[in-house]
């Protein structure tokens, strides 16, 4: 009886995560932040178009404690602006006035920006290499090289963070950089299938672990299942993370496993989820309480809510489409809450979803 109650349960998850019409999805209601118009002044962000009026990346948006990132590469530059679009400071190739801060700095590229209580700026700052090396590198500046660069909240520079600590082995390829509730941060590196989780703690790295293709392998039978890491994912307390791996036969997708990771065990401590469908995957996580699961479909998006017991809580959809943008990117925030940035040929727009 209990095989068979399990068969039956198995069999519902299923039918539930691979068909939309068994759930009821609620629609997220987007509201307008505040706007940056194109150009290099303040409130401004420099927005470029190349031929066919393709857009350039050369920027991005980002936020966490309530605070937003205009990261401008064009001008090399970050602006800080609270919630309602108020511009507190920038830092970076030109000093505006009558702010509580402006300063000026060199950077080369910039990558990814977070904030602690303290209002400290945590800056990735990629190397930029010189011309002739740019060249030789078939494609790979955007991935160069990077230091973590500290800045105070009145803009100045304190200190910076390697792999070790100090500043003597730059990181390669960073994928997030992220402030836990005890303002550690939390780097996280992904050189193709290997991932690099670094915690640092008073200018010292106090933990360190790799993880890659080796890492998960599964068997059944005679079937040697591999598994690749698709996202890792920080708790708020920085002594956990999540791991998002899915399990291959071959180039066949079979299953994917969310686990739980425990820093100070040093170690797997448990799984989440066990997903056959090869959507819904690990996009956040919300409130340090639930698992934000996301399925891409045409101009809208499906998030997933899942309890850390393996539950299912509710549905929501995004609708991003706008024939008038160039781009819709969805974005969150240190505790999950959902943001989008639009580009228009003038400007962006950034918006909260609730």
């Amino acid at each position: 009886m209990r095989k068979h109650n399990l068969i039956i349960h198995v069999f519902l998850l299923i039918c539930c995560l691979t068909s939309c019409s068994h759930w009821k999805l609620n629609d997220l209601q987007g509201k307008k932040i505040f706007s940056l118009e194109r150009g290099n002044g303040d409130k401004q962000i420099a927005l470029s178009f190349g031929k066919g009026d393709l857009l350039e990346m050369s920027f991005n948006i980002q936020s966490c404690r309530d605070t937003f990132f205009a990261i401008d590469n064009n001008i090399k530059r970050i602006q800080v602006f609270e919630s309602d679009g108020t511009l507190i400071g920038c830092i970076g190739s030109k000093k505006i006035d009558n702010l509580p801060f402006s300063s000026l700095f060199a950077f080369g590229s910039i990558g990814a920006v977070s904030m602690d209580s303290e209002k400290n700026l945590y800056v990735q700052n990629r190397i930029d290499l010189p011309k002739s090396q740019k060249n030789e590198s078939q494609g790979e500046v955007d991935i160069a090289s990077s230091y973590l660069l500290i800045f105070d909240k009145t803009g100045k520079l304190q200190y910076s963070l390697g792999q070790k600590g100090a500043a003597d082995i730059p990181f390669n390829f960073v994928e997030k950089l992220f402030i836990d509730s005890n303002d550690r941060p939390i780097v996280i590196t992904k050189n193709y299938e290997t991932w690099g989780v670094y915690r640092f703690k008073s200018r010292a790295r106090d933990f360190f672990v790799t993880l890659g293709k080796d890492t998960f392998k599964e068997k059944e039978g005679n079937a040697v299942y591999n598994g690749i890491i698709e996202n890792l994912a920080p708790f708020r307390d920085g002594d956990r993370f999540l791991i998002s791996v899915a399990y291959y036969s071959g180039t066949r997708f079979k299953y994917r496993k969310i686990l739980e990771y425990n820093i100070p065990e040093n170690r797997i401590s448990r799984l989440i989820l066990n997903l056959p469908d090869p959507k819904n995957e690990l996009y956040t996580i919300l409130d340090d309480k639930y698992l934000l699961l996301w399925d891409t479909d045409e101009k809208a998006v499906r998030f997933a809510i899942w309890d850390l017991n393996g539950n299912i809580v509710n549905n929501y959809r995004l609708k991003t489409g706008n024939i008038s943008s160039y781009l819709t990117q969805i974005f969150s925030d240190d505790t999950g809450k959902l943001f989008t940035y639009s580009v228009r040929k003038n400007g962006l727009d950034i918006m909260e979803w609730k």
